[in-house]
């Protein structure tokens, strides 16, 4: 019935075009139901419409077997397909070393030309996060066959139907069971969220899909070659390369153009962002010089911008907050903008939310912490855990204070710097060095460090690998250390979390939440050090807003009460409110009242 409903639709494009071009021969370019495919039949419809000499439409033709059924009756004239599955389609082997050779005769037998490569290899992975991963020693996908019971995996609902590199198919060549249902999720986002989540235990993912680019996952090798390779490239048909002049010209142009990171970054701009393909695609042929800025392409829309710290790696949770606020501002693309401060652009409207630890709601001022008001927490995207690393494999002789010794900590300009220095302040020490995660743990496990704090989230990944080498260990915080600053929270780090962790670890946490625009503007004015001074002109988000956006991050937690929160300050508004309303209505009478007199004096005043 669906094929039917997609053939129809196609003809009856085919019908109606002729009138809206004033009877002029249109290009149809067909396009499969997801974000890349969607971005590229963009890119060739704006590159080939700037050229003058034809009319051209984009339009969706369903699966590939749909698509490519239309474009042999003529309904589409070209449309990218992928070598790997071209070659399953046509039962050609996909491990051929000749593959491309074998896709140009047997589509050309077809009356269809299969063009060069595009030049990225949107090939299917299975990925999953790297936590597990590591603690379990997963790193080919035939490993998964390790987990007890049965593994959980999401993946596109039509995966479940492909024939030969489908769901049935893969689990048989890599002797695997599912622990019940696959669970269908067609935005790679969701799936990659569901891996994180631990919702499921992997997920099948394209190498072009934008939501890897935060990290978090491990893509899994295919050691026994089941994926062939999916390079992209035009499949185009031979009377419409006679039909429109400078077809082929036009194409060619794109042709070894697209890597696997440029269309990672252009799918990233879609599927996390929020704009639509036919911005991004527009976006991309102005970089490259090949259309005009301006001129009549499409509208852009209004960006939503999110502020984040310069010295901040906030990659992964990034990527969360930008899906809650997609998803309570559908029709507003979400623009990434870095600052020192981020409080600064919420504060002069530059930037409508921040995306910020706790810490940074605080400035060590004569010895003392005081908290700025330019921003209140409004949701919590997730916990960051303080990670104390000790150089020596785990049951190595513990530490009588786990901060003495060389310490090391993150930059001053990141929140897991400021964190790390407040800890080592409350024990009287200062750090011995100050570098990135990636390289004190080097130095540590080179024994040029007694100790490393990390602030990442709970099962880092990072953290994992380094436990796993077993030249670190894990070990807990001095107690005056877990009342360093007001913004942490003593935690536990439960037994067994990590290699080698035979027994609990205490240590405290820190939130990183979506700040917004102030209630107390005033307030933020009293107080020394960033942002203080800041004059707000941002308005406050509307209660409705604050609501959605909490139940948008999936985190059932409140905001820290030791920071200023939205959901207190508006319920303390809302009572301030009807007593500020009866004094500024007293007020309004009295001035009204002076004003009369002022007249009467006026009027009676003698010639």
């Amino acid at each position: 019935m669906r094929r039917w409903l997609v053939t129809l639709a196609l003809c009856w494009m085919a019908l109606c075009s002729s009138g809206c071009t004033g009877g002029r021969d249109v290009l149809t370019i067909g396009s499969k139901t997801f974000a890349e495919q969607a971005v590229l039949a963009q890119l060739a419809r704006q590159l080939l419409q700037s050229q003058g000499q034809m009319a051209v439409q984009v339009t969706e033709c369903g699966d590939t077997y749909q698509c490519q059924q239309a474009l042999d009756a003529g309904q589409i004239d070209l449309m990218v397909e992928y070598s790997g599955t071209a070659a399953l389609l046509l039962g050609i082997d996909p491990q051929s070393a000749d593959m491309a050779a074998e896709l140009e005769a047997a589509y050309g037998g077809r009356g269809l030309t299969w063009r060069p490569a595009l030049g990225f290899d949107n090939s299917y992975q299975v990925a999953m996060a790297s936590g597990p991963a590591h603690r379990l020693g997963v790193t080919t996908i035939a490993e998964l066959s390790q987990l007890a019971g049965g593994i959980r995996l999401a993946c596109p609902k039509s995966y479940l139907r492909r024939p030969r590199d489908g769901l049935a198919a893969l689990l048989e060549r890599h002797g695997l069971r599912l622990r019940g249902e696959a669970r269908t999720l067609d935005d790679p986002a969701e799936r990659i969220d569901a891996v994180l989540a631990g919702r499921v235990d992997a997920a099948l993912v394209y190498g072009t899909d934008g939501a890897l680019r935060n990290g978090g996952v491990e893509l899994l090798d295919d050691s026994l070659d089941f994926f062939p390779r999916y390079q992209a490239a035009w499949l185009v048909r031979q009377d419409a390369l006679q039909r429109f002049g400078g077809l082929a010209e036009s194409l060619q142009r794109l042709e070894g153009q697209l890597d696997t990171e440029l269309m990672q970054e252009l799918n990233y701009a879609v599927q996390i962002e929020g704009w639509k393909p036919a911005e991004v695609a527009r976006r991309f042929l102005v970089q490259r010089g090949w259309l005009v800025a301006g001129g009549s392409g499409p509208t852009s829309r209004l960006e939503l911008v999110l502020a984040v710290a310069k010295g901040d790696e906030l990659g992964e949770q990034q990527m969360r907050a930008t899906r809650a606020l997609r998803q309570v501002f559908p029709d507003r693309p979400v623009k990434i903008r870095t600052a020192a401060e981020p409080a600064e652009l919420v504060g002069k409207a530059a930037a409508k939310l921040a995306l910020v630890g706790s810490e940074r709601f605080f400035s060590l001022h004569q010895g003392s912490f005081h908290r700025s008001t330019a921003l209140e927490a409004v949701a919590v995207v997730v916990s960051r855990t303080v990670h104390l690393l000790r150089a020596g494999p785990s049951g190595a002789a513990p530490a009588g204070d786990g901060l003495a010794g060389r310490v090391g900590v993150a930059p001053p300009d990141s929140g897991a710097g400021r964190i790390g220095l407040a800890l080592l302040r409350a024990t009287g020490r200062s750090a011995a060095l100050v570098a990135p995660a990636g390289e004190l743990i080097a130095e540590l496990e080179q024994g040029a460090l007694d100790g490393a704090l990390l602030v990442d989230e709970l099962g880092s990944p990072m953290v994992t690998q380094a436990l796993e080498r077993q030249r670190v260990h894990l070990v807990s915080l001095p107690d005056r250390a877990r009342t360093a600053a007001p913004y942490l929270r003593p935690s536990r780090v439960p037994a067994h979390t990590y290699a080698g962790q035979a027994a609990p670890v205490e240590t405290v946490t820190s939130q990183v939440v979506l700040a917004g625009p102030s209630r107390r503007p005033l307030r933020a004015m009293l107080r020394p050090g960033p942002g203080a001074a800041l004059l707000m002109e941002a308005a406050p988000l509307p209660i409705e807003e604050v609501r959605l956006l909490a139940e948008a991050t999936g985190v059932p937690e409140w905001p820290d009460p030791v920071l200023p929160v939205a959901w207190t300050s508006t319920g303390a508004e809302a009572g301030r409110s009807s007593s500020s309303a009866v004094l500024n209505t007293l007020l309004n009478v009295l001035v009204l009242a002076f004003l009369a007199w002022l007249v009467t004096l006026v009027v009676r005043r003698d010639p």
